[in-house]
């Protein structure tokens, strides 16, 4: 019992390890190439300062991005490094089943999954502000197209532009319709900033004009000079989450915009429950590459093996990223478009262990 013990923690330590090694090695290979195609700007900035910004704010994401294929890169390394020292065949030998060596590196699959969880869920969110601030830093300006934004009650809220580093809208429009779908009112505005008064959230438009349908017809108003203050339920942080990028809110911050802007709820419950079910990838994949590499014969048989493993990678990278646009999109529920690609990867992990 004791040397079984033995057994697990030294399996466990060697993907661990390797899982350091291999996350390090990439992060650092993404720093190098950045900074050289970035350095000028970072320079501008200030070079430690725009170093402590920019990969402050991306090394989090793209650890969260990577992180189910580094555990799949780190399990590949450890058992090839077994078969290459000769240590695969006498644990055999000794009749360590395939299934009993699987054993300990899918625990420690299982204890890094709340690593990742924790990268999303508590890192992401609060290195938000460096995002914009490394935007502001790089870029004159970092205009970006968001998407409408429903207010909840009736009206559709739009701008053509979004700098999110000086929170400014360019081209606004914010549409209040009728239960018929016409619109009664509308806000139409050169630009446009988050302004607070009275604890109550809004937007300050300026350079546009008010129009509004009254019985004798349609009336309109020009701004005044100094911008016109305009009650709304939609936020900074919702015209932020329309736009195609990487969200930076934890879950808590997901279900108050749910409330605020339930014209989003495909897209926002999908990135709600992705914070639960995304840690579980990595340990997914592993569960179906570690039969698949424990078996190899050596030479050319752990090679195919190895590529047919980065294969289900990537075929489930196909697969999530398809389950993830038909849910965004309301053509799958939320709930299913995110179990779908766990689900398909448990079924491949029964296949392929069903003889081992």
């Amino acid at each position: 019992m004791l040397r079984l013990r033995l057994l697990d923690r030294w399996l466990a330590g060697r993907l661990l390890s390797t899982f350091v090694l291999v996350t390090s090695a990439l992060l650092l290979v993404f720093v190098v190439v950045d900074l050289f195609s970035n350095l000028e700007k970072l320079s501008k900035a200030g070079l430690l300062q725009g170093m402590l910004l920019r990969y402050g704010a991306q090394l989090p994401e793209i650890f969260l991005t990577l992180s189910p294929f580094l555990l799949v890169l780190a399990a590949l390394w450890v058992v090839i490094d077994l078969q290459r020292q000769n240590e695969l065949v006498p644990l055999v030998a000794l009749g360590h089943s395939p299934r009993r060596l699987a054993a300990p590196l899918l625990a420690m699959g299982l204890l890094l999954a709340p690593v990742v969880w924790a990268d999303r869920e508590l890192v992401l969110p609060r290195v938000s502000a460096l995002e914009r601030e490394s935007d502001s830093a790089l870029r004159a300006s970092s205009w970006k197209r968001p998407r409408m934004v429903p207010d909840g009650e009736g009206g559709v809220f739009a701008a053509r532009f979004y700098d999110p580093a000086a929170q400014e809208l360019r081209d606004v429009a914010y549409l209040k319709l009728t239960p018929a779908g016409q619109e009664r009112e509308a806000f139409l505005a050169l630009r446009g900033h988050p302004e607070v008064r009275d604890g109550q959230g809004g937007w300050l438009l300026e350079v546009g004009e008010h129009r509004e349908r009254t019985q004798a017809g349609e009336r309109v108003t020009p701004l005044p000079a100094g911008g016109l203050w305009v009650p709304s339920r939609v936020l900074v942080e919702d015209v932020e989450a329309a736009i195609e990028t990487p969200g930076f809110l934890s879950a808590a911050q997901i279900r108050q915009q749910l409330a605020r802007t339930p014209g989003l709820r495909h897209d926002l419950r999908m990135q709600l429950y992705e914070r639960f079910t995304f840690p579980l990838a990595g340990l997914a994949l592993l569960s179906v590459c570690l039969p698949l590499l424990l078996n190899a014969q050596g030479g050319w048989d752990t090679f195919l093996r190895a590529v047919g493993s980065l294969g289900v990678c990537f075929g489930y990278f196909v697969v999530s990223t398809l389950c993830s646009e038909l849910g965004r999109h309301g053509a799958l529920p939320e709930l299913v478009a995110v179990t779908l690609p766990l689900g398909i990867t448990a079924a491949l992990a029964a296949w392929a262990w069903r003889e081992r």
